[in-house]
Order: C-alpha cells, then structure tokens, then sequence
C-alpha cells in the first residue's frame, strides 16, 4: 500500500471563527446600507456626513475583527495537536475513501476491504462525518496517482480562489505536508510574472505602450517544464520585488491578499490562493509550477468556438444568479466542456511532466476544474508524456469577423473576469491580430457595447 499521510486542524468550527463570520457579514451589510443612504441623500452636507459615519464604523468593525482574529489564532495553537487527523489512503482506492468506505483504528483512516460487516459500516459513516468536519465547505481533495513512478502521487485542492477559510486550510495542508512541489493554476501568460521591482503593473503597461522589453518569469507560450518551472532564486525575486515591494498586495500569515477598490476611503482586500504559494514557498524553499491555461488563448478559443447569443444568455442567467443573490453561480459550469475541458489537457500534461522530476506534491485549482481534471487524468494515465506544451494550446490567428469577435470578448470579460479590457483594451493595445480594418477606437466601442449590455 502507497500511504499518503494528511494533517488538517479542526479550527472551522470555532466559536470565535464564528463570530469572525458574524462580523463580515455585518460589514458587508453596513457598506450596503450606506450606500443606499447614499443614494437617497439629497445635499452635499448629508453625504459628507454619511460618509464620515461610515469610516468611523467600519474601523470598529475592522478593529473588533482584530481582537477576533487574535483568539482565533490562540485556539488553532491551543487546538491544533488535539483535533490532528492521519489519514492512510492508497491511490488505487481513492474513490472508496470518498464513498465512505472506511475504518476507524485509533487515531487512522484506512482503506477498508469489500467485505464489511453491518457493525463496521455504521462505524464507517460516523468515521466519515468526523473527517468532513475538518474540511471546509465546497472544498475538494482528490488523490493523482503517478503512473510514472510506483511511489509517485499528488494531492489535488478543488477551492474557491477567494475563501478566507479555504486559505486557512490550504496553507495548513502545505506546512504539515511539506510538499516536494507545489502545482498552482495561475495563467502562464499573468502580468504578475513580469520581471520588475515594484508595481508589476506599471511595467506591464509600459510593455504593452512598446516604452519597455522587460524579462517574464514564466513563458506566457510555455514549451518544456522548465519554462514554467521556479526555483529558490525566481521565487525569492517574485515575493520580495512583485509581491512585497507592490502595495497592491497585503501579506498576512497564511495568505496574500490583493486590493481592488477603493470603498468609502477604505481599501478592500481580495484573499488569492493561487498566489498563496509564494508565501508558503518563500519561507521553505519549495519550488512552484505554474500550470494554469495561457489567458490570451483561452479567450481566443472561447470568442471562436462560442455562438454570441448564446454567451449573451450565459450573461443574462449570471445577472438573474446575481439578483436572487446565489454566491456560488458559476456560468463555465453550465457549459463545461466548452469553458473547462480547454484548460484540463494542457494541466494534465504539465502534472505529467511534474512527476518525472518529482514524486509527491499539491496541485492546487479552483474547484469547478476538479471532477473533469480526475476524469482526464483517469484517461490519459497511460498516454505518452508531451515534449511541447505548445501542442496543448489552442493556436491565435488573425481575426476575420472583428467586430462580432469584440462584441465577444466583451461579453467574456463581463461573464468571467475582465482580463483583456484591464490588461489590453484600456492601454489603447489589442491581443489579436485583424485581417480587416478596425475603423474607430477600439475602447470607445469597446465601453459602447459594455453599456448597451448592462440596460
């Protein structure tokens, strides 16, 4: 039996965790009240007034999460020996752990044999709730087996990119693995890899001004593993000039946050767990790959493979999901096959490649890519490992139809993220080639056609 061994916390259920939540929800609440008073204020001294109400809450909100925060992280210490869980899994039997096909023996999980009598069974039920206590909501684990090397394995983390208690239990699940190396799902081609010291973002703009030819970090067209392979140094350089040097980022003890906006003079902080390894790999030394689908590609494929009234319906069921208030609406699970399976194969091979250099690892990813990635991996086990990585990517050729591409494009950033109008279209620079003549200004039709969609 190949034994895997994980060590998780129980330090979810908490009664001051649950406070933490209790507090969120209301700052969350309070920014929507104010900003309804807001809108209903009818003189300038009134939402001056509003204004400076609301500073003055939120900072006693912030700070009463502070004192929270604090006991928090003195019960996870005080907690943290008494609710360590083992688990003795072997790969070949992964799915049984999952079906609940266990055992309790003193403080292990293990796999247990077909035949079961009544008594263990009911054992096996109430050994299974007892482990999922440990595990966050909507987080999910699987096992890859190598099928290069006998005992060669990786773990597999389904998240959700921005859950604070997902973090907890990511960063948790790396300190008492001490994984050889850690896969995670950003784009290869993400400005954040630009060589700089300070604001990637600056630099990323006076690339694509054509004012600078600055170094990537990682191939954005990634060939071999190496390409998207770092080591101590590039990690080092990452975290102390990309990272710490650039205020966008917040550096807390388990994660990095990033700030979006600007909310009533308050900055918000955005958790991301994919970046979340950068601070784990700083302190250990542990190298990272970046394995997550070219951007530029993806969108490409997307604009090219997609009817527009049928992304311009995908756009009106994410509104409804937003109105009715469902946090967990994810529009590529609609159509997972046309916005997932893109990604799986190019993962899949760079997981491959991962494994002839290393015999254990995390692979993390959102969890919306889970269930295809085990199911492809599953398939393609005894496949030939890839020499070119470029064979896993969908192929850019100038645009023929351009103005029903755009209109495309748009819609996918409004559906999924903003990618190309934040990192292209707003510094007056387009991604793609046209065949034809675009005649006006692109950004102009760009925010025409962005506002007749939001009526």
């Amino acid at each position: 039996m190949i034994k895997l061994r994980y060590f998780f916390s129980n330090i979810h259920k908490t009664k001051a965790y649950q406070n933490l939540v209790k507090q969120q929800k209301a700052q969350v609440d309070l920014v929507q009240n104010y900003m309804n008073q807001m809108k209903q204020a009818k003189s300038e001294d009134e939402l001056i007034k509003l204004k400076y109400q609301s500073i003055n809450d939120l900072q006693r909100i912030k700070e009463e999460q502070s004192e929270i925060i604090e006991q928090i992280k003195l019960e996870k210490k005080k907690n943290f020996e008494k609710h360590l869980i083992s688990m003795e899994v072997d790969p070949e039997d992964i799915q049984k752990l999952y079906k609940g096909k266990q055992k309790k023996n003193k403080d292990e999980i293990v796999i247990d044999d077909e035949k079961q009598n009544t008594n263990q069974e009911q054992n096996t039920k109430q050994t299974q709730e007892e482990t999922k206590i440990n595990v966050p909501n909507n987080l999910e684990i699987r096992n890859l087996a190598s099928p290069i090397r006998t005992q060669g394995h990786l773990i597999l983390f389904g998240v959700q990119r921005h859950n604070a208690q997902h973090s907890s239990y990511i960063y948790d699940a790396l300190f008492n693995l001490k994984p050889q190396v850690i896969l995670t799902d950003l784009p290869v081609d993400d400005p954040f890899f630009i060589k700089t010291e300070g604001n990637y973002t600056s630099t990323w703009k006076s690339f694509i001004e054509n004012k600078l030819t600055p170094t990537f970090l990682v191939n954005p067209q990634p060939i071999t593993l190496s390409d998207i392979h770092l080591h101590k140094n590039k990690i080092k350089w990452i975290f102390e000039n990309n990272i710490l040097k650039n205020s966008q980022f917040i550096i807390n003890p388990t994660n990095i946050s990033e700030i979006t906006k600007p909310m009533f003079d308050k900055e918000i902080e955005i958790i991301d767990i994919l970046k979340s390894p950068f601070l784990y790999s700083y302190h250990h030394s542990t190298p990272i790959v970046i394995n997550g689908y070219p951007e530029i590609n993806y969108r490409y494929f997307l604009a090219e493979n997609c009817e527009l009234d049928n992304l311009k319906q995908l756009l009106n069921e994410k509104k409804i999901a937003k109105q009715e208030k469902q946090r967990n609406f994810d529009p590529c699970l609609l159509q997972p096959d046309l916005f997932i399976l893109p990604k799986i194969k190019f993962m899949i091979e760079t997981i491959k490649m991962t494994l002839t250099s290393y015999s254990n690892g995390i692979i993390i990813t959102e969890s919306n890519k889970i269930n295809q990635i085990e199911e492809e991996w599953i398939s393609s086990a005894h496949r030939f490992i890839s020499t070119d990585l470029r064979t896993q990517l969908h192929p850019i050729k100038p645009i023929k139809e351009s103005e029903e591409f755009i209109k495309k494009l748009i819609i996918l950033d409004e559906l999924i993220s903003p990618y190309i109008y934040n990192n292209f279209v707003r510094y007056n620079s387009f991604p793609y080639q046209f065949n034809s003549v675009f005649k006006i200004s692109l950004q102009q039709y760009w925010d025409n056609y962005k506002n007749q969609l939001s009526r």
